[in-house]
This record gives C-alpha cells, sequence and structure tokens, in this order.
C-alpha cells in the first residue's frame, strides 16, 4: 500500500508533537502498548516513511532535525523506555526539546 505524501507528513507531524508533548500529556495518549515504545515506534515508522520523499517538503535542516530525533532515540538504552521515567529523565527531556525543535523548523505549532 502506498502513502500519499500528505499522509505521510501529516503521521509524522502527529508522531513528532506527541515526542514533544508535555510528560502528562504523553500519559494520556491512547496506546496499544507502553507509551514509552509507542512513542518511538510511532516516530520510527513515519521518520523512515518520509525522510527520503521529494514531495513533502523536506529541506536538509528540516531532514537533520528528522536524523537527530531518529537518532537519539536511537541511542537510548532499552531500560529508559518505561513509562516511569517519561516525566523524570533527562533522556525524555531531550527528546522532547529535539521534537520541539524539529517541529519549529517544519512551522508546526506545538
Amino acid at each position: 500500500m502506498t502513502v500519499s505524501a500528505h499522509n505521510a507528513l501529516a503521521q509524522l507531524k502527529i508522531s513528532v508533537s506527541n515526542l514533544a508533548l508535555d510528560a502528562k500529556d504523553q500519559l494520556k495518549i491512547e496506546q496499544r502498548v507502553d507509551i514509552t515504545d509507542e512513542l518511538a515506534l510511532e516516530y520510527d515508522n513515519w521518520y523512515h516513511a518520509t525522510i527520503y520523499r521529494d514531495d513533502i517538503g523536506m529541506t536538509p535542516e528540516r531532514r537533520s532535525t528528522l536524523d537527530l530525533l531518529d537518532k537519539y532515540l536511537s541511542s537510548m538504552k532499552p531500560e529508559l523506555f518505561d513509562e516511569e521515567l517519561l516525566s523524570s529523565d533527562l533522556h525524555w527531556f531531550e527528546v522532547r526539546r529535539i521534537a520541539r525543535q524539529s517541529m519549529a523548523e517544519w512551522g508546526w505549532e506545538h
């Protein structure tokens, strides 16, 4: 199944927006699995579905922020993907900071 540029970009925006939310709001997201896993997996899915598309307005600056977010999430140790750590661990604060930076680069409201 091919995903349209519009849909792929919309899903990317949702995944980045969810990563940018404050921890208390992230915990309110309807989830199928642990919220930390859900946040990272959704981003990973839409990051890879959009990163090489040339029909969504990808610029080097936009890609750079998405790449940074992907690399940061990928570098996190598995034990950090714990709902209890979402509001207290510095790694999750950094994820939110990078996600907000990406949103600003795309011109998306937080």
